[in-house]
């Protein structure tokens, strides 16, 4: 005998068609929130909304890939990109010390990834006369330290100090802090505590009183400079805010008993510029006539890498 064969009636059917009918007229007029329960012969139906969290027409063809937004950085701050203006320093992670290419001089603090060396000072403008007077100053000191046979950089001669440019700048500096290391985060309150201090202070006029010699705290270099007579208190008053402000963020204060001064000239290495040297520019006039000079301070100035800062005074 041959099997039979269960065939599903047109009944069966009928039956199946219209409970589909029934379920999709319930689910259009139903409002979505209650269509959570609704259930299909395999289990809850998903919602719609919850299916377009979804891209259908993704490049692997999953419902399932979620779409991903992905947004460009936002570019670096002018201010961060322009304490870079040097080329080589622009990837500062890839720091190379090299003296040569600062006149033979060494930094007193090695360097160190991520800090911000910073320098504050008043500037002092000089007249064209007055640089004059300067080279006329280096002139005699050269020519003293060739013939006592001292050993100076740049074929056996006495430099003009390099940062401060006196032959082709004019202005000079007098130093108001030791060199200072800051964090990147840290410059911004840093200026604006330092800021603060002197936004409303007076200009105020400086004298310089007589020529004298100094050395670094590592003997590495010797300066023959010029030291300031009138002024002083007005000094010593700046000096007390930038040590405050130094001390908070844990910075070395400026020496105890400053002597302020403007540096002229320097030499390198183990042949300092002795008091037999300074004498020899003294004899030769050059005091005298540097203390009739009277300069304006109106300019406080503050060196953080290679980004400037300044607060003019009223």
């Amino acid at each position: 005998m041959k099997g039979l064969v269960d065939y599903t009636s047109s009944s069966d059917n009928d039956s199946e068609e219209e409970l589909n009918r029934d379920i999709k007229k319930h689910i259009k007029e139903t409002p979505s929130s209650e269509n959570k329960n609704i259930i299909s012969g395999k289990g809850v139906k998903r919602k719609a909304k919850d299916i377009d969290k979804y891209d259908t027409e993704t490049e692997t063809g999953s419902v399932l890939t979620p779409k991903v937004k992905t947004k460009k950085l936002p570019p670096l701050p002018l201010e961060f990109l322009e304490l870079y203006q040097d080329e080589r320093r622009k990837n500062y992670t890839k720091h190379i010390e090299d003296p040569l290419s600062h006149q033979g001089r060494t930094r007193a603090k090695p360097h160190v990834e991520g800090n911000w060396a910073t320098h504050v000072y008043m500037e002092v403008v000089i007249p064209e006369d007055f640089k004059s007077l300067l080279r006329k100053m280096k002139s005699c000191a050269q020519n003293a330290a060739r013939e006592t046979s001292f050993k100076f950089f740049e074929n056996d001669m006495i430099s003009s100090v390099d940062s401060q440019k006196i032959v082709n700048d004019s202005k000079l500096h007098i130093s108001l802090s030791r060199p200072l290391f800051l964090k990147y985060f840290q410059i911004e309150k840093f200026w604006e505590n330092l800021r603060k201090g002197f936004e409303n202070k007076k200009r105020f006029s400086l004298s310089f009183s007589e020529i004298s010699h100094f050395t670094n705290d590592d003997k590495t270099r010797s300066f023959l400079a010029l030291e300031v007579g009138g002024g002083v208190n007005e000094l010593k008053i700046l000096l007390e805010h930038v040590n405050k402000v130094a001390k908070d963020f844990r910075q070395n204060e400026f020496y105890e008993n400053p002597r302020f001064h403007a540096s002229v000239l320097w030499s390198l290495g183990d042949k300092p510029i002795y008091e037999s040297l300074r004498d020899t520019v003294i004899n030769s006039g050059f005091e005298d006539i540097i203390r009739d000079y009277v300069f304006i301070i109106n300019k406080m100035v503050c060196k953080i890498g290679n980004k400037t800062f300044f607060v003019e005074l009223l």
